[in-house]
């Protein structure tokens, strides 16, 4: 249990299931709409479900389901930071609602699906974010042990 946005219900971490995949859809659809992320494009039920696993938490209150986290686990050719072959977990996605965003659900997530990976046989972990907020989400990462790797930008004229 973590406690949640400040005010908030207590939230619960715990493996998704089948049936959780309908909430994860439309929270995934509700991220897509925020537009807090560049190119961002919803996950439908269908390709959640091949992401069940231990990889793959959702955080829940009393309310329902507040926030998910799922990635896939992968061997590690051509990256410069990770031997060839080390297992390499992958987070794709995280996501908290704004209501209860700040109180640690992001974290204990990260934390559940990290320990998912490990058990998995992952050493390595590798997150790549599209987010037009990179200031809070490179703190986020960095305070649970990831280092930057590289830097992509843009300008339009």
């Amino acid at each position: 249990m973590c406690p949640g946005a400040e005010g908030g219900q207590a939230v619960r971490i715990r493996g998704a299931t089948a049936e959780d995949l309908p909430d994860v859809a439309a929270l995934s659809r509700r991220w897509a709409q925020e537009g807090i992320t560049w190119g961002m494009v919803s996950t439908p039920a269908s390709l959640l479900g091949e992401r069940l696993g231990p990889c793959f938490q959702v955080a829940e209150d009393g309310d329902g389901v507040v926030g998910y986290a799922f990635g896939r686990m992968l061997a590690a050719a051509d990256l410069a930071v990770f031997p060839a072959g080390a297992a390499v977990f992958e987070l794709q996605e995280i996501y908290v609602t704004p209501d209860r965003r700040g109180g640690g659900i992001g974290g204990a997530l990260l934390d559940a699906v990290l320990a998912g990976a490990r058990a998995e046989g992952a050493r390595h972990s590798l997150v790549y974010s599209a987010t037009r907020a990179i200031e809070p989400v490179m703190r986020f990462y960095a305070a649970h042990g990831f280092l930057p790797w590289s830097v992509q930008m843009f300008r339009s004229e």
